[in-house]
Formats: structure tokens, sequence, C-alpha cells
């Protein structure tokens, strides 16, 4: 029986160890184990049974919230457990020294999961468990890891499947199309996980992918993989590790984009799991991964408008939120712009206006006269970067990159999006933070949004500069824009 103070101790995602006892009340069963071989009436198989369905609904419950378990022992009141370990060969498990939920139960491994069939369900949360990664009670800077950059080399991308009516307009499907061209586009070069909320329903025959596309189930609340997933980090010998932050839905309660948020809480963690990551836990401070960026060399780029907001860390001064970044992304240094692209909802996140193309380059995003709103904005921080230097010591150059003619919600596609109190609203006539510096860096090619504007070309032309041995691609992204982001944002480079 969980309580809900039990609930409460459990509130992070993590692992932990389960204490877990039961009793009957049934007086003609009294003094008799439920699981003892020598009571095999049917009474007690049924009330066996219903406390075994009772426990793995509990265990399916509280896996929902990213809460698992590594060892249990089950057992009923009044049997003699260090015999029982003996009998089961089952290690003692140290009680912690803290208050907190423990649990004896019997060693509860994905093999003995796979013998009971009504345990399948509970075995889906548990089978990645088989990859052993763990959470490490250190942090980046100390370990000798930095955060990667968008240009370092990786070896897959996640992209989450786009669902909400609320976000995504006509039921979504204007963006799984886009979704899917993307993904099509992409996997032409290298692998993409592609995380559905169920696998079981998701349209394969609609969507056929090659075989460098792997679906695999991750419930998710929206698509925003960049913002939900974990920071990829390495070290000097080649080591990956992984950060994991907060998340709130740019905003909390108050001032989200969207409600609820309790799946992408859980991203993070589930993507260190796919892919066999150790990682460190920050997720007592609110991050996402678009907020943030960093040349792969100790040095990062972030907005006062967002990492400042009262929205995300009101308990955090910037001094402690500095702290925070170099020591959990493994950074030395960090530059803050002042404010975002004009009118993002997501309280100004960097990779919309500047992101490092090079260790010692950066890309900003500009306007394309100075009677524009974004002007302003712009210029100041052209003004913060070309005085400032990377953690070496190395001025900072900086590639003017003009964006596209303002661009507003049109009718068909305010019309085509369902208003609900649980999200942002979306209505004709809304500017859109259009910007071509949200793009997707990779080891052959470089994919740039394209909004059919004349600027589009122009975009091109200056990546191709910076990037002469890749193939710069553009693509026409304007139903991820409408979504409140773009390529940048719905992929996540491990």
């Amino acid at each position: 029986d969980f309580k809900d103070k039990d609930i409460e101790a459990l509130d992070k995602p993590g692992y932990y160890n389960l204490y877990y006892f039961s009793t009957v009340v049934d007086p003609s069963l009294q003094g008799k184990y439920i699981n003892d071989p020598e009571n095999d009436s049917l009474h007690n198989k049924k009330v066996f049974r219903i406390l075994n369905e009772a426990l793995v609904e509990a265990l399916c419950g509280l896996a929902e919230k990213g809460i698992l378990f590594k060892k249990f022992i089950f057992d009923s009141i009044g049997r003699d457990i260090d015999k029982y370990a003996v009998n089961y060969n089952l290690k003692p498990i140290e009680k912690p020294k803290k208050e907190g939920v423990v649990i004896y139960l019997n060693d509860f491994t994905p093999t003995c999961l796979k013998m009971a069939s009504n345990y399948t369900k509970l075995y889906r949360y548990y089978q990645d468990e088989i990859k052993g990664i763990k959470k490490i009670a250190s942090n980046a800077l100390k370990d000798g890891f930095t955060a990667l950059s968008d240009f370092d080399p990786h070896q897959k991308l996640f992209i989450l499947w786009p669902e909400r009516p609320d976000v995504w307009r006509n039921n979504a499907k204007n963006a799984q199309e886009t979704f899917y061209k993307l993904i099509t586009t992409i996997s032409k070069y290298e692998e993409i996980v592609l995380g559905v909320t169920n696998l079981n329903e998701f349209n394969f025959k609609k969507y056929p992918f090659n075989n460098n596309v792997k679906v695999i189930e991750i419930k998710h609340n929206d698509s925003w993989a960049r913002d939900t997933g974990p920071i990829g980090l390495v070290n000097k010998k080649g080591e990956h590790r992984a950060t994991i932050f907060g998340f709130n839905a740019y905003g909390g309660a108050d001032d989200g984009l969207y409600y609820a948020w309790n799946l992408d809480r859980k991203i993070a963690v589930k993507m260190c799991e796919h892919e066999g990551l150790d990682y460190y836990d920050s997720s007592s401070m609110v991050l996402e991964g678009g907020s943030v960026v960093t040349n792969g060399k100790g040095t990062l780029i972030t907005t006062e408008e967002c990492l400042l907001h009262p929205n995300r860390n009101p308990h955090m001064t910037k001094e402690q939120i500095e702290d925070r970044l170099k020591k959990y992304m493994g950074v030395e240094k960090i530059i803050w712009l002042k404010r975002g692209i004009y009118n993002d909802e997501t309280n100004g996140h960097v990779d919309n206006i500047c992101n490092f193309v090079k260790e010692d380059e950066v890309v900003l995003a500009w306007p394309k006269n100075k009677n524009d709103e974004q002007y302003e904005i712009s210029k100041e921080n052209y003004d913060i970067l070309i005085n400032s230097t990377t953690a070496d010591g190395k001025p900072i150059k900086v590639h003017k990159l003009i964006l596209p003619s303002v661009l507003y919600i049109n009718k068909e596609e305010g019309e085509g999006i369902v208003s609900k109190v649980s999200s942002q609203q979306r209505n004709e006539g809304e500017r859109m933070a259009a910007s071509y510096v949200n793009m997707l860096v990779s080891k052959d090619f470089v994919i740039i949004p394209s909004f059919n504007d004349s600027s589009d070309k122009k975009a091109k032309e200056l990546m191709q500069k910076i990037y002469p041995d890749k193939e710069i691609i553009l693509f026409y992204s304007r139903e991820i824009l409408l979504g409140g982001g773009n390529i940048h944002c719905i992929t996540k480079h491990v």
C-alpha cells in the first residue's frame, strides 16, 4: 500500500531498493504463509494472486514516474528473512542510513520476469536495466568530462514523434509528415532512434523507415528531444557520460507551454538507459538543452532572458546557476548573452539565435533591417560576443546569419490547432521565431531550416563557406516552427 508520503519520498527518477511485506487478515489463514507450498489451498492461491497483482500494479505506477528498483525480496510477515535469503541465494541488502522507502523482495531480475507472463508489463520497464547504467555521485568538471558541441562527432540522433493536437495542427498530421521527411533525409547519413508513445499503435505502413531508423517506445508529452534529452559529455580518453537536468515545460504550472510534463521529465534517463550512459544528476535545476550551447572545449553560451527567468529556477542566483553549469557541464567559462529571438516562446533559447560552428566561431541571427524589433537584440549580443574570448583565450569570430522575412501564423494554421487551457495558445497573426541558426550539424552534412524565403540561399551559402567539406541541405520546416521550435530543437545527439 503505497501512501502519498511514500510517493513523495520517491519524487526523483532513479533506482531504489524496495522493502515489501504482506500480512493476511483472513483468520483461516493466520500463521500460514501465502507463498508456502505446503499451504496450497485454492483460497490461499487467490489471496497470493491478488496481492501479487496489486504489487505489480504499484510497481508499474512508480515505473511510469521513472522510479525503478534494483533489487527485491518478497516476503510475508513472520518468515525468517535470513533463512529465506540463504534458501534463495540472496545477498543481504544494507538498510539505508537515512529514512526512505526500502524493500526486501525475492530476486526480481529480468529473467524471473520473463518466466511470469503476468509480469510482462513490468518487464518492459526493467529490460533496459541490463545495460547497468548508474547515477554518479560526483560532477562532470571534477571527473574531467565536458559537454559536447553540436559539431563534435556523434553516433546517432534521438527524435520524438509529434502527437499533441494542441501544439501540432490537424491532429499532428502535418507535423508527422514533416518529421517523416526529415527523418528520411537524415537517415541517409546516420542512425536515428525514434521514440513513439505507443509502439503497438505506430503506423509503420504509412511511415516505412529504412534500416538506419530504430523505432522504440519512449513515452513523452511533446517532441522537443533537444530540451528533454541528456547533455552529452566526453573526456580526453573519448569516454562518454551524460548530465540530466530538471524540466518544467518552459515555465512550470503557471507559465509553461503545456501541461503535463511528467513523461518528459523521464526522457533524459531513458535515453541514457538506451545508450548505456552513466549520468550525473542535476535534476534539481531546470534547464533545457536548447538554452545552452558549447564549443566542446570548456566554453558555454546562454541567455539571461532564459536562465535567469523567474519561471525556471527562482531559488537560484546567477552565481549559483553559473556554478552548477560549470560543474555539471564541465565548462570553465560562460558567456551571457542578453536575449534570444524576438517573441521566442521558450524565453529566448540561445540555440535559436547563436551557436558555435567551430571552437572559436559562432553564427548569430541577424535581421534584414534595423527597424526590426530583432535588430537591437542581435546588435547587443554581437557586441558581447566580439568582446569575449573562449576559455583558452581565443577571440570569437562572429558570422552574421541573415534572418528570413518576418513570418506570422496564418488563419488556416491557427484554426488547425486545438485550443486547450493546458497549452500555449497559437493564434492567427502571431509572429513566429524563425531562424536559420536552429540547424543540425553532423559529420557529413548540415540541415538548415528553409522558409521559402529569399534569405534561404544566403544562409546556405554562408554555411557552405563555414563547412566547405559538408553537404548543406535546405529543409522546409514551417510545420516545426509552427509548433514553437525547429530542426535543432527536435533532434538530440548522443
